[in-house]
């Protein structure tokens, strides 16, 4: 669905990037200028493997966030932690792999995306674009925060293949 929305000539950021397929996708699949943020060296770490192996150019940042981010982007993407405190108790075993770090989003699941809300029109271009994956009955919830902050154009809820409000995207 990004894909649709970027040019060749777009400065893009993938915040919490993990192995990089998001970022590595892009740049490919584009040739967009790609930026890749994470709080964890071991998830850039491979994030980096994998670009090399399949000759990506991404640039890679470690950061809390927007911590050690600079300049401003057309289009931000990103698949934060969004399980919340209950979910997390009662996750398949498969993704009860995954680092805790890239899953736990706070007790409602909503920590990133409030974070989110009230910072991104700070390192967007005019007219740019933030895609957010959520889980599941999460979709609504977001597109207030980013509309009750009223730095944003245009709020909407996208669906995956099964129906499933699984997106939001959001124009500065």
């Amino acid at each position: 669905m990004a894909l649709n929305d970027i040019k060749s000539t777009d400065k893009v950021l993938d915040m919490c990037t993990g192995s990089g397929v998001i970022a590595i996708t892009v740049n490919l699949k584009t040739g967009a200028n790609v930026t890749a943020v994470d709080v964890s060296l071991e998830a850039l770490n491979i994030a980096k493997l994998n670009a090399e192996k399949l000759g990506a150019n991404v640039e890679f940042i470690n950061s809390d966030k927007f911590e050690s981010v600079q300049g401003k982007f057309d289009i931000i993407l990103s698949n934060p932690p969004y399980v919340n405190k209950n979910d997390m108790l009662i996750l398949q075993k498969e993704i009860k792999l995954e680092p805790s770090l890239a899953l736990y989003g706070g007790e409602d699941g909503l920590d990133f995306y409030r974070y989110f809300a009230s910072v991104c029109h700070n390192y967007l271009t005019e007219k740019g674009i933030i895609i957010m994956e959520c889980g599941i009955n999460q979709a609504s919830e977001i597109k207030l925060l980013f509309e009750n902050e009223g730095k944003y154009s245009k709020v909407e809820i996208i669906k995956d293949i099964n129906g499933i409000e699984r997106f939001v995207k959001v124009v500065l």
